[in-house]
């Protein structure tokens, strides 16, 4: 079973977005490093990263285009339509997580066949917003952003959209493979609970800004 690893919408007009809770955020952080801690275990993904929330990249999806066929990977992030919705999450956690024990093997042959496909895709096409869950296991990226968001042509239709940061690219060498996740981690991380993690000074930081852009919300 693919996890939409070839699919490109070309949806238009009916862009809507919403910031999510902070709770949700959390929700939606937890479940997500949990999937690439998963993979990084399965898969023996050496160079997997922890991802924390930014709201630098949300402000980037703020002034992103309304228009689906206008949307484009950017400088530092490439662009997922995922819903942030807490049971959508937990629903796409454990279909993730039934592919990985059925056929771990036979799923990171997928991996490979999507790396073939992006290298034969033209750099325009590489950087459109993509359906593929695989962008959740970019080992490189550190960061995300999700909003509620909702838009539909032709019968087809999503309800969010992730920014992930801050690398834009999905290629083979952004994988350490074939070691113990959590083994190849980067000058400047360390392994916790087999992801590569950033400096706790850099965590706190985070959660500062969290802390206040709440605060600020409230007024």
């Amino acid at each position: 079973m693919l996890l939409g690893i070839s699919v490109f919408l070309l949806f238009a007009d009916g862009v809507t977005g919403f910031k999510i809770a902070l709770d949700d955020q959390k929700y939606l952080v937890t479940t997500v490093n949990k999937m690439r801690k998963d993979a990084a275990e399965k898969w023996r993904i050496a160079n997997m990263h922890e991802l924390t929330w930014d709201e630098e990249l949300v402000t980037t999806i703020k002034g992103l285009p309304s228009k689906w066929e206008d949307l484009r990977s950017g400088p530092n992030y490439r662009i997922v339509l995922v819903n942030p919705d807490k049971s959508v999450m937990t629903a796409m956690n454990a279909r993730f997580e039934k592919l990985l024990n059925d056929s771990p093997a036979e799923e990171k042959r997928w991996i490979k066949m999507w790396w073939d496909t992006v290298l034969k895709m033209t750099a325009e096409i590489q950087l459109r917003a993509t359906f593929s869950l695989y962008e959740l296991i970019n080992p490189t990226q550190t960061k995300i952003a999700c909003v509620s968001q909702s838009c539909s042509k032709d019968g087809g239709k999503f309800e969010g959209i992730c920014l992930l940061g801050l690398v834009n690219s999905w290629q083979e060498s952004n994988f350490v493979l074939d070691k113990a996740a959590g083994s190849a981690c980067p000058t400047g991380t360390t392994a916790v609970d087999e992801l590569c993690r950033t400096s706790s000074s850099s965590q706190q930081f985070t959660v500062l800004f969290l802390v206040i852009s709440l605060f600020i919300s409230s007024f």
